[in-house]
């Protein structure tokens, strides 16, 4: 239970982070970013890259860390409160909050 729910935590969040970069990169670099090869990208310089990567990995940490919090919770659960994600998002909340539940570390 745990394994699976680690390797479904990672491969979220590296999805969500390249899908948060390339949202990113297109709309800081035009429309040419997304553009087939046959017509010459517009490259990003070095600085431009750090920036563009440190805001998709923003992106795919402030989308995913609920999700850790919630797999953490499930894995902790030694009495069978959650049935499943949804209901151990939705008792998170129902307890703590949105915020202080789903995003304090």
């Amino acid at each position: 239970r745990s394994l699976a729910a680690t390797m479904e935590f990672h491969a979220t969040k590296m999805l969500v982070g390249f899908l948060a970069l390339c949202s990113v990169a297109q709309v800081a670099l035009g429309a040419a970013a997304a553009a087939p090869a046959a017509s010459q990208p517009k490259q990003a310089n070095l600085p431009t890259r750090m920036v563009l990567g440190a805001l998709g990995g923003m992106g795919g940490s402030s989308v995913c860390h609920p999700l850790d919090v919630i797999r953490v919770q499930m894995q902790v659960d030694t009495a069978g409160l959650y049935k499943n994600p949804l209901d151990a998002a939705v008792k998170i909340v129902q307890r703590n909050g949105f915020v202080s539940g789903l995003y304090t570390g």
